[in-house]
């Protein structure tokens, strides 16, 4: 029967092993976990150790003393009477330890791997059985059955010796296993059958066996050899079992080592003696006896003290456990009484060792609860082993949930081994996850649409009362069904495709018309299939079915006001369409009113300023001069509103473009002094000009900054008689890339109401008509300012009081980019003068629609030496360069643009195809002043664009350009 400790361990352990299963984190049996920690035992406690055991110095001090004793002499120190009890005393010591061996072996012949302690112990038994054979043998002592002698004792001796060595070598070269029972009784057979068999061959045979012993010549050389093998049988063993000790880190093994070895020393004393009363034949003898005390011991540490120990550790690991375990743990008796608690229960119970020791079982649980551990602890008796839960009260009243893991064992006349774990928050967790369930069932069974599960037999695993009552199935009963049965054969071959796919995977989304179950109507679905996936494999779905019925209807509504809706978005898209072709058409005719204004305005225009010119050239009276002075400021008048009509026309049109270009505003500043200088003299006026310093590298386009700053200085000096006009630039802001500055222009003039001011701003507009009257002007300047300042990123304004002044303001952000170092400024040349001295005598081709035109292109260009031709239209014009071989007559031509029969156009692109033409200079003369058609005439293949009227000077500058290439 095993010890008191080793089963109560046993049953802790499966206690252990059970209430830690339940949690999911260990699920070892109690023999598992007893393996475990013997195994961690037996290593701990067969560990080779750090210096040699005594069994080593035995061996090394009686391998001393062989040593030594081969070089004393043999001498006598009995007589053979006096040996005769002596030797008798230590054969039956040697007997003695050998039947106790098989005593202490036979008895663990229960004990796993039996197989080396039952061989050591037969094989001892058989060993001490040849030994009382060999002792009874002796001289000196009664015959035994045969006349005794020293030859028949050596015999016996020399059996003995062999068995030992097999036994030894046995156990060395064989793993231990464990034998049956039966197998055990047959060993102990074999083993008696041996020494018998010993007996038999020495009474019966002995004559026959080799001699060892001749009287007078002492030992023969068989037994000295023999002896020898003896020896090295046994020094093999010792090696052996060395090895095997050191590989099994078993210290047993190392005392069987010892012994083989000794016993080898003692076959060797055996080889010394001469005489059998001799001192080597008493060592020999000794050494025997004590080899066989080692085997005894040996065996009594693996099979005795090993085990004992190794039990000792696992109660302590076992308290250890119960020591530092989070759960809790209680021993009682059968009546509850509690005989221990580890620390764990004295913590989650609030009360002391002490408190609970004076304590039973009925007084930790509540009230409620005493009926149910009363029948627990009845079970327990009976069953052996429960597992249950309970409501337990702290020290302090608080209330508890636990677990109990409890068993009953017979010890001690019968105790219960209670393990309690705190199961509060899993208890509170499963309230809350039923409460949250239940929460969930209500919103589902509230929701109107359908929601449901199918596993992947198609039957039913949630459903909520929406989709039970859809189909007119009791809620209770729709778990477990078919979806067959559900939703009927009809609807569920239609819907199979869809199961077939969403089983594989695949979410399915699909309409239905489901009859309702009364037959009364039906009713629009949506359904939704939403596999459920587990580990990658689809093991259901997921069904959401909402009821679209009333959207249907509503859609039906909608696709009529729809279809009536788009009928009254075709009417107004065709209205919308026929006004936009309106205001297209009036855009174009607007366009081309003002190109037609523009080009009937100019033409007489050149001729007025062209014929003044030339009669200016020609020679005039002064009164002549000051007349034609008046003609060319009128008409530079007109020429000045007519190009504030188009400029605002295209800034309204969005045709307007800005052009990029260095910003020089020191530069811009002296042509707006040198414009209007014969002005500000005529009045007496003073112009000031205060800038801030600005950074060199600004890009925009100067001249329409030029064109806004002008228009405010222009006016400035109209409406002041006298005093000063102030030019100020300030700078607003700045920073890496941009720049934004601010203009102002303020007068000591006649000013104006500030309510009135910002409506100057507007297109045709001025603070009254008397102004008209009195000072001219369009009333554009101002409105084309403040276009050209929002398309520069800026604003306007205007600060003004009656009779005391003006000023006027406006904003423009400029780009500031790194600038190519400026190249020096050329000389200001005499166009006109560089002609005469270079270019006289050249042929120019002018043609133009216009008689007056050609005429007083005519007289300007022949007044510089050169020759001319001229042409009405294009067709002549191409006639004329045909006729004369093309750049071979021809300089330069002058081209018109707007002409009757061939226009410019055209009439440039016949002349760039005839031979030799194509790097002819064409410049364009003409009264179309759109940038469009400065760009057509480019694209035409004409060199340079001059628009009508012009300055005879900036005529002979183009011209010279033409003609130098």
């Amino acid at each position: 029967m095993q010890p008191r400790a080793h089963r109560v361990f046993s049953e802790v352990c499966m206690r252990f092993r059970h209430i830690t299963s339940a949690r999911g984190r260990w699920c070892a049996s109690p023999i598992q976990i007893h393996k475990m920690m013997a195994a961690h035992l037996h290593r701990k406690h067969t560990l080779v150790p750090l210096f040699p055991g005594p069994e080593i110095y035995w061996s090394i001090v009686l391998t001393a003393v062989l040593l030594i004793g081969q070089a004393l002499p043999a001498s006598n120190f009995f007589t053979v009477q006096g040996y005769l009890p002596v030797h008798t005393s230590l054969e039956f010591v040697g007997i003695a330890v050998s039947v106790m061996v098989f005593a202490l072996g036979w008895n663990l012949r229960r004990q796993p791997g039996n197989s080396h302690n039952l061989t050591l112990g037969i094989g001892f038994l058989s060993i001490g059985l040849i030994d009382l054979a060999h002792t009874l043998s002796y001289a000196g002592m009664p015959d035994l059955i045969t006349p005794n002698g020293p030859e028949k004792a050596i015999n016996f001796w020399l059996a003995g010796r062999l068995v030992a060595a097999l036994v030894l070598l046995a156990v060395a070269v064989r793993s231990s296993v464990f034998w049956s029972l039966a197998r055990c009784y047959v060993a102990l057979g074999a083993g008696l059958g041996i020494a018998a068999a010993v007996w038999w061959s020495e009474l019966a045979y002995g004559q026959w066996l080799p001699r060892t012993f001749i009287p007078g010549l002492g030992l023969t050389g068989f037994k000295i050899a023999f002896e020898y093998v003896l020896a090295g049988m046994y020094g093999l063993a010792a090696v052996l079992l060395v090895r095997r000790g050191r590989l099994s880190r078993r210290d047993d093994l190392s005392w069987l080592a010892a012994a083989s070895w000794v016993l080898g020393l003692a076959e060797m004393f055996f080889t010394l003696y001469a005489n059998v009363t001799d001192l080597f034949n008493l060592l020999g003898h000794v050494y025997k006896a004590i080899a066989y005390i080692f085997v005894y011991r040996a065996l009594f540490v693996s099979g005795v003290q090993a085990p004992y120990q190794e039990l000792r550790e696992s109660d302590q690991m076992l308290s250890n456990i119960l020591e530092t375990t989070r759960d809790g743990f209680l021993r009682t008796d059968v009546q509850g009484r509690v005989l221990d608690a580890n620390p764990a229960y004295v913590r989650l119970s609030g009360y002391t060792r002490q408190e609970l020791l004076r304590m039973r079982l009925s007084d930790l649980v509540t009230d409620d609860d005493g009926p149910l551990l009363s029948g627990l602890l009845l079970r327990l008796v009976e069953h052996g082993s429960e597992l249950c839960e309970f409501r337990n009260r702290r020290r302090d009243g608080s209330i508890w949930d636990v677990e109990i893991s409890a068993t009953h064992r017979m010890v001690d006349g019968g105790q219960f081994l209670v393990f309690v774990r705190d199961i509060t928050d899993r208890k509170n967790s499963d309230r809350l996850l039923l409460q949250r369930e239940r929460d969930l069932k209500s919103v589902l069974d509230n929701m109107p649409s359908m929601i449901g599960y199918w596993g992947r037999d198609l039957r039913n695993r949630l459903g909520n009362h929406a989709y039970a009552t859809w189909f007119g199935i009791d809620p209770a009963t729709m778990p477990g069904m078919h979806i067959r049965e559900v939703i009927g054969d009809a609807l569920y071959r239609l819907n199979l495709p869809y199961i077939e796919s969403v089983l594989r995977g695949e979410p399915q989304s699909f309409e239905r018309v489901i009859p309702l179950p009364d037959g009364t109507g039906v009713r629009f679905s949506l359904a939704n299939y939403i596999p459920d996936r587990h580990d990658g494999e689809v093991v259901g779905f997921y069904v959401l079915v909402s009821d679209i019925t009333p959207i249907k209807f509503v859609q039906a509504e909608l696709e009529k006001y729809r279809t009536h809706l788009e009928d009254l978005v075709f009417e107004r898209t065709q209205e919308l369409a026929n006004a936009k072709l309106a205001a297209e058409s009036a855009s174009v005719a607007k366009s081309a009113f003002l190109a037609n204004m523009s080009h009937e305005i100019r033409t007489p225009l050149n001729a007025i300023l062209g014929l003044s010119n030339v009669l200016r050239r020609e020679g005039v009276s002064p009164k002549q001069a000051t007349r034609l002075d008046n003609i060319n400021t009128a008409a530079q008048h007109l020429l000045a509103s007519i190009n504030a009509i188009l400029d605002l026309s295209k800034i309204e049109a969005g045709k307007f473009t800005l052009d990029e270009a260095p910003v020089d505003i020191g530069h811009l500043l002296a042509n707006i002094r040198s414009i209007l200088s014969d002005s500000l003299k005529a009045k007496q006026l003073h112009l000031r000009v205060e800038a801030d310093a600005v950074p060199a590298d600004m890009v925009g386009d100067a001249m329409r900054l030029q064109q806004a700053l002008l228009n405010y200085v222009a006016n400035a000096v109209k409406f002041t008689d006298h005093g000063t006009v102030t030019i100020r630039v300030l700078v607003e802001s700045e920073s890496d890339s941009s720049i934004r500055l601010r203009f102002e222009v303020a007068d000591t003039g006649i000013g104006i109401e500030q309510s009135a001011a910002m409506q100057l701003f507007n297109a045709f507009h001025q603070a009254d008509s008397s102004m008209t009257r009195k000072y001219g002007g369009t009333g554009l300047g101002l409105a084309i300012t403040r276009r050209l300042a929002e398309l520069m990123g800026g604003e306007v304004g205007v600060s003004s009081e009656p009779g005391v002044g003006s000023t006027f303001w406006f904003s423009a952000k400029l780009k500031r980019k790194p600038l190519p170092a400026r190249e020096h400024p050329q000389e200001t040349v005499d166009a006109e003068q560089l002609i005469i001295e270079q270019h006289s005598g050249k042929r120019i081709l002018v043609v133009d629609d216009e008689p007056i035109n050609r005429e007083v292109a005519q007289i300007q260009l022949e007044a510089l030496g050169l020759l001319v031709d001229v042409a009405e239209d294009g067709v002549q014009a191409v006639d004329r360069v045909r006729s004369r071989e093309g750049a071979a007559a021809y300089a330069a031509i002058l081209m018109d643009m707007q002409m009757p029969n061939m226009n410019g156009l055209d009439a440039t692109r016949c002349i760039r195809d005839l031979p030799g033409c194509r790097e002819l200079p064409i410049v364009a003369i003409t009264a179309n002043a759109f940038a469009e058609d400065r760009a057509r005439c480019f694209a035409a293949g004409m060199n340079d664009f001059l628009t009508k009227p012009f300055e005879p000077a900036t005529l002979y500058a183009m011209l010279l350009r033409a003609l130098a290439g």
